[in-house]
C-alpha cells in the first residue's frame, strides 16, 4: 500500500493542539514576540546543555586575573599639592596686566601643569634624595600631575613600590619645580635688568638726568627688588605624606572584571559550540528539521538482554515511552489500515532496532499478531535479542530458498508469540531483494496472517529503505537527540518531499526526563543501529 502523499496537518483550533500534541498558532503572522521568545528560549537551553563551559571560564579567567595580580608588584602612592600665583613676572616686566586676563586663567593653569610634566625637575629631584636606583628616568615615570577641578592647585602625585619613597619623591619634586620655576625667573629679571643697564650705560651723564634716564635708573632698582621676591609663582600647600595602602595591582577590581570577562567569554565559546555542533538537541531541533510531529520520546533507559521476565529489555520508563508509542499510533491513525510499518533513520546510530524491535513487543502484548522483519541486510543485528539460525532469513527467503514460514523465528512474549524474521546471509545485492517483486509477495502474504508487520530497515544513506517506502502504509522516523545531524535530517526530509511520502512522524530517542518535562538529550539506549 502507497504512502499516502505529503500535505500539511489540519489546523486546529484556537491555538490548541492537534491530534498528535503540536502546538497549532491560529494567527500566524505574529512573529517577532515569538521570534524572540524562541531565541531566549534557544539561548537558554544552550546555555543549560553547556553550563560546564561557562562554570569553566567563570573560574579559570578570574582565577587567573587574580594569580596575575597577586604576582604584580605592589605599588604606592603620595600627593604633595602645588598652589599657583597669577604670573606677575611679565606684570613686572612690562608694566601690563593684560595677560593676566580672567579669560586666560584656564590656559595659564593648564600651561602650569604642563610646565610641571616636561621633568625638568627629575634630575634634580633624583640628585637630591641620592638612592639606589632611583634615576631621574624613574622619577618621570613615577610622576603624574593633575589639577582639582577648575582651580590653581596641582596634585604632584608619585607612585613607586616603596611608600616612604613615594612620599620624597612627591615632596622633593615640587620642591624642586618651584625652585627651576624661581631660577627661571629670577634669570628673566636679571637679563631685563642686564639690558636696561646698557641702555643707561650708553647715556651720557647729562643724558642720565633726564627724565628718560631718571626712569630707566628707577626700573633698574625695580628689577633688583623683584629679582629677590620670586617665588616661582608657586608654593606647597599640602605635603604628602606615607601611606602603606598599595594603590595597585587593585586585586579586587581586577578580579571583578576576570569574573565578567570570564561570563562573557564562556557565552561567547557556547555560541561558537552551538553554531558548529550540528546534532539535532532536543524536540524543537526535531520538529524544525522535518516539520513532522514527535510521536514518542523514548528516554534514555538501561538496556539489558530481552527475556521473558523483560522482552523489552528496558527499564520502567523505556517501556512506560513504547506504550505512549502504542497509544499515539492507534489515535493518529483511525480512520487508516495500518498494516505495514516500517522503521528507519536519516543515519546510522539513531537506535532504530531497538526501537523496532521494542514497538513490536509492545504491540504483540497489546494483543495483536506481529511479524518483525529485519530488513537492515547490510548491518543485521537483531540476532542478539532473538535467538534463532543466522543461515535463515529474509535474504533465503527472497531469493527463493526458503520459505516466509520456515525462516520465521518465534519469541515468547508473556503469554503471547512474536514472529521475528531475521535478515539471513548477507547478500551482496541487498536493494535489487527489497526492489524485487519476491519482496512485494512477502509482503502481501504478510498482510494476510499478520494484524502489523514491522519492518527494520537501513537507514537511507542507502538504497534499501527507499525502495521498501512505496510499499508500507506508515513510516516512522528515529532521530537519537544529541546524536542526529541536523544536515542528514534536512537530506531525509527533502527526499520525501521529492517522493511526495509523508511519514507518521518522528521516535524521539535518547531522552532524559527534566523538570520542563519530557526528555532531553542524553547518551544511551538503543543507538546500535
Amino acid at each position: 500500500m502507497t504512502t499516502p502523499p505529503r500535505k500539511p496537518m489540519p489546523p486546529a483550533i484556537n491555538g490548541s493542539r492537534d491530534l498528535i500534541g503540536r502546538h497549532v498558532d491560529p494567527n500566524p503572522g505574529i512573529q517577532p514576540t515569538e521570534s524572540a521568545g524562541a531565541g531566549l528560549r534557544g539561548f537558554l537551553k544552550s546555555m543549560r546543555r553547556r553550563w560546564p563551559i561557562l562554570l569553566i571560564c567563570a573560574i579559570l579567567v578570574p582565577a587567573g586575573v587574580l594569580v596575575w595580580s597577586l604576582q604584580q608588584e605592589k605599588e604606592y602612592s603620595a600627593t604633595s599639592s602645588l598652589l599657583f600665583r597669577s604670573n606677575s613676572l611679565v606684570e613686572s616686566l612690562t608694566g601690563s596686566t593684560i595677560f593676566s586676563a580672567s579669560s586666560e586663567a584656564a590656559r595659564e593653569a593648564q600651561t602650569n601643569v604642563q610646565l610641571v610634566s616636561l621633568g625638568g625637575a627629575a634630575a634634580q629631584t633624583a640628585k637630591r634624595l641620592d638612592q639606589p636606583g632611583v634615576t631621574a628616568g624613574v622619577v618621570a615615570e613615577s610622576i603624574s600631575v593633575s589639577l582639582q577641578g577648575e582651580s590653581e592647585i596641582a596634585d604632584v602625585t608619585a607612585t613607586i613600590g616603596d611608600p616612604e619613597l613615594a612620599a620624597d619623591i612627591a615632596n622633593v619634586f615640587a620642591q624642586e619645580y618651584i625652585k627651576a620655576r624661581r631660577d627661571a625667573d629670577q634669570d628673566a629679571v636679571r637679563e631685563a635688568k642686564n639690558r636696561l643697564e646698557l641702555q643707561l650705560g650708553a647715556m651720557s651723564e647729562g643724558a642720565r638726568e633726564t627724565p628718560r634716564g631718571e626712569r630707566l635708573e628707577s626700573q633698574i632698582e625695580e628689577l633688583e627688588l623683584t629679582a629677590t621676591l620670586q617665588t616661582g609663582n608657586a608654593e606647597v600647600v599640602q605635603k604628602a605624606t606615607v601611606d602603606t595602602t598599595p594603590v595597585s595591582p587593585h586585586t579586587k577590581r581586577n578580579t571583578a572584571l576576570g569574573l565578567v570577562v570570564g561570563i562573557l567569554l564562556g557565552i561567547g565559546l557556547i555560541l561558537l559550540l552551538e553554531q558548529l555542533d550540528t546534532r539535532i538537541k532536543d524536540e524543537e531541533d526535531i520538529e524544525a528539521a522535518y516539520d513532522l510531529p514527535i510521536l514518542a520520546k523514548i528516554p534514555h533507559s538501561k538496556t539489558s538482554k530481552p527475556d521473558s521476565i523483560n522482552p523489552l529489555g528496558l527499564d520502567p520508563s523505556g517501556v512506560e515511552a513504547f506504550r505512549m508509542l502504542h497509544a499515539n499510533l492507534r489515535f493518529f491513525t483511525v480512520g487508516r489500515d495500518l498494516d505495514t510499518l516500517m522503521v528507519t533513520s536519516a543515519a546510522p546510530g539513531e537506535g532504530k532496532t531497538t526501537v523496532s524491535w521494542c514497538l513490536s513487543v509492545t504491540e504483540c502484548r497489546a494483543g495483536r499478531s506481529v511479524l518483525l522483519i529485519e530488513a537492515d541486510m547490510r548491518q543485521p543485528s537483531m540476532i542478539e535479542r532473538s535467538g534463532g539460525d543466522p543461515t535463515k532469513g529474509l535474504s533465503r527467503v527472497l531469493t527463493g530458498e526458503q520459505e516466509l514460514a520456515d525462516g520465521i523465528v518465534p519469541v515468547q512474549v508473556g503469554n503471547r508469540q512474536l514472529d521475528v524474521l531475521l535478515a539471513g546471509p548477507i547478500p551482496p545485492n541487498s536493494s535489487a531483494l527489497l526492489e524485487s517483486e519476491q519482496m512485494t509477495d512477502l509482503l502481501t502474504e504478510a498482510r494476510e496472517k499478520y494484524d502489523l508487520v514491522v519492518i527494520d530497515t537501513p537507514p537511507v544513506v542507502v538504497a534499501d529503505a527507499i525502495a521498501l517506502m512505496p510499499q508500507v502504509s506508515g513510516i516512522l522516523i528515529v532521530s537519537r537527540l544529541g546524536h542526529s545531524r541536523k544536515d542528514a535530517a534536512h537530506n531525509l526530509n527533502e527526499l520525501l518531499g521529492n517522493l511526495e511520502i509523508l511519514p507518521l512522524g518522528i521516535i524521539a530517542n535518547d531522552a532524559v526526563p527534566t523538570r520542563e518535562g519530557y526528555y532531553m538529550p542524553k547518551a544511551g539506549v538503543g543507538a546500535a543501529t
